[in-house]
């Protein structure tokens, strides 16, 4: 749990300097791009990939890219009103979760996973956001500060 309060830590840094200096309530690492099973026929599958932090503040959705090399969310890649985040087609597996995320302004959604050790995480955004794919997932609870 500490590594992951001292990611949200790190996003909270990384939006204050793009300007959005707001608390995250409750974030996850996710990824989009190709799968991670596509590693086993090529280690290349790794640069077709894109890291981001994913977090729930009061007014907005957040994703922070996240570097290849340190793993630490660095700036912030898109905004999203919390009123106009849509995501879709939840789906809790074995190792990763996966759903798609739809941005304002772009046609096509981003299809991203998260992997389990975020689940919970992943459950407490959905259940915050009310979108009814969490049923499982009880209240959240903002990180400590």
């Amino acid at each position: 749990m500490k590594a992951k309060a001292k990611t949200v830590q790190r996003a909270e840094t990384a939006m204050a300097k793009s300007g959005y200096p707001e608390h995250v309530l409750v974030g996850a690492r996710v990824q989009s791009g190709l799968s991670q099973w596509w590693n086993l026929l090529s280690a290349y599958a790794t640069f077709f990939r894109t890291y981001y932090f994913m977090g729930l503040t009061e007014h907005n959705m957040v994703l922070c890219g996240i570097s290849r090399w340190t793993g630490r969310p660095k700036n912030v890649k898109y905004t999203t009103p919390r009123e106009q985040a849509r995501i879709s087609d939840y789906y809790a597996g074995t190792v990763w979760d996966s759903f798609t995320y739809m941005i304002p302004g772009r046609k096509k959604p981003l299809k991203m996973r998260v992997s389990r050790g975020y689940r919970g995480e992943m459950e407490a955004m959905l259940g915050a956001l009310n979108l009814g794919a969490a049923q499982t997932a009880g209240p959240y609870q903002a990180y400590p500060q």
